[in-house]
């Protein structure tokens, strides 16, 4: 793809691309910033789009992964760990170090379910984000997510009743 072919198509392409953005980022200043990052790794590859019609297939693929990366990049940094739960001030030391076996079991747990579970649940649980935007961002349907859920908290759930039954022995 020639630089004026290139400049074109960003230019005629340029909304689409927010509008894609503003969609997954839900911020007009995230998406601005989605785009103009893409249109820099686009530029870097433009040798390769060809033919230059498929300037908005790739660009559309590439503004999808560039905010799924600031998506994750932001949970990150906003995920709140379990630690920082407030501790109970009539606790003793065994209660506290039940606590805490507690609490490194169930991210044990968390950590090895399957990648798509443990996403999915990030994001409806922490990220608080609805199972239609869960499913936009996915690129699958809002049933697949629910259904995806269910299973990753049913999988959770079953962890916790043999961890329970086996403390009871």
């Amino acid at each position: 793809m020639e630089i004026r072919e290139f400049t074109e198509s960003a230019q005629r392409f340029r909304q689409y691309f927010v509008e894609k953005a503003r969609s997954y980022l839900h911020s007009d200043e995230e998406a601005e910033d989605a785009v103009q990052e893409m249109l820099i790794k686009l530029w870097a590859v433009r040798e390769k789009i060809d033919p230059p019609e498929k300037f908005k297939a790739y660009g559309s693929v590439a503004v999808k992964h560039v905010c799924m990366n600031l998506i994750k990049a932001q949970r990150k940094t906003s995920l709140v760990s379990i630690d920082n739960q407030p501790v109970r001030s009539l606790s003793t030391p065994q209660s506290q170090m039940e606590d805490r076996e507690t609490r490194e079991w169930l991210e044990g747990v968390i950590e090895r379910m399957p990648f798509k579970y443990r996403e999915l649940l990030r994001m409806r649980n922490v990220e608080k984000l609805s199972y239609e935007e869960i499913a936009q961002l996915m690129g699958t349907t809002e049933g697949a997510v629910r259904t995806t859920i269910c299973r990753a908290r049913t999988m959770m759930m079953e962890k916790i009743k043999q961890r329970n039954k086996q403390q009871a022995i």
